[in-house]
């Protein structure tokens, strides 16, 4: 690996494999996350950096050399492994060609390919023989980027002979707090109670931490029917001191979709489900193009089968968003 943003994508990709209880062995020239050298299933191996010694040709190869000889050296004292992940290597970075080959030689295992969203102009001359060698030596193409917003090139990924999988955009904070909320009117209240009793019972058991806001014009009757409703398992409160702040927090939010929330969910990184209000047309117009501004968008009708469309859009997005990416 080269640079900061390789490192960082590399080291989420440990964090994530290790919260799933697999053992991680770490090639490369820094580790920035020093809590990962904690976890007793993480090993990080230190292999000598290139950068300093690329204007001297004879300081790169002894670089080269000890890099090779640090590899030969974990033969006896790791493995085997499940899979060799190579982070943008062959799509790029291709003078790591024997140090991937003597891995592969020494660890038998499949390889698989993880790509940050966009193939530079860079990576694309060397498509040729970049193709070549993922088609030959990779089981599997993983992209980090959602194709709803950003995907391969077409041209390209037809060349591609092996499973491309899109793992989503990597996001270095854990989130696990769900949001529902909307409007504080009378037509939110149907919305708050059919919606309360799905995610009480697709969150049951799961680690999240559901907040329901309901405004402050829900009549007190309404408000304590619903409280009671959601048990000590869903915090229902009127408002946020800080909702702009929760919302950046937030892993999933359920909401209608007027104009303020619209707004909010534009500037926040973390999955959506709206479900518009029906009383006229507004609320799903900006569902509609918030689903075409946004990746992880669903939009849901509220109408007799919203409760069976919402438990199941829950349960995908709850098991992608378990998942730390």
């Amino acid at each position: 690996l080269s640079g900061t943003g390789h490192q960082r994508r590399a080291e989420m990709l440990c964090r994530a494999l290790l919260v799933r209880g697999h053992g991680v062995t770490y090639l490369s020239h820094a580790l920035y996350d020093r809590e990962l050298a904690q976890a007793p299933a993480f090993r990080y191996v230190e292999l000598p950096a290139y950068a300093p010694a690329l204007d001297d040709p004879a300081a790169l190869a002894a670089v080269k050399l000890d890099r090779l000889r640090r590899i030969v050296r974990l033969r006896g004292q790791a493995g085997p492994f499940a899979a060799l992940i190579c982070e943008h290597y062959p799509l790029g970075k291709l003078y790591l060609d024997e140090e991937v080959g003597l891995l592969r030689r020494h660890f038998p295992a499949p390889a698989l390919c993880v790509y940050r969203d966009i193939i530079d102009d860079g990576d694309l001359a060397q498509a040729e023989p970049a193709l070549a060698r993922l088609n030959r030596d990779f089981a599997a193409l993983l992209v980090l980027a959602d194709p709803k917003l950003l995907a391969l090139p077409p041209a390209f990924a037809a060349r591609v002979a092996i499973p491309i999988t899109y793992l989503g955009l990597l996001d270095p904070h854990e989130r696990r707090k769900i949001l529902v909320f909307g409007g504080g009117g009378k037509l939110n209240d149907e919305f708050y109670q059919r919606t309360l009793r799905v995610v009480q019972q697709m969150t049951a058991g799961l680690p999240f931490e559901t907040w329901l806001y309901t405004g402050s014009l829900m009549d007190e009757t309404a408000f304590a029917a619903l409280a009671a409703q959601a048990g000590p398992a869903v915090h229902v409160r009127r408002s946020s001191p800080d909702l702009t702040a929760e919302l950046a927090q937030a892993a999933l939010t359920i909401s209608t979709l007027g104009y303020n929330t619209f707004v909010d969910l534009l500037h926040v990184n973390n999955a959506n489900i709206v479900a518009p209000l029906l009383h006229n047309d507004e609320q799903m117009t900006r569902a509609r193009l918030l689903a075409q501004i946004k990746p992880n968008v669903h939009v849901l009708a509220l109408d007799a089968d919203y409760e069976t469309a919402l438990a199941a859009v829950l349960e995908l997005s709850l098991i992608h968003i378990s998942e730390p990416t």
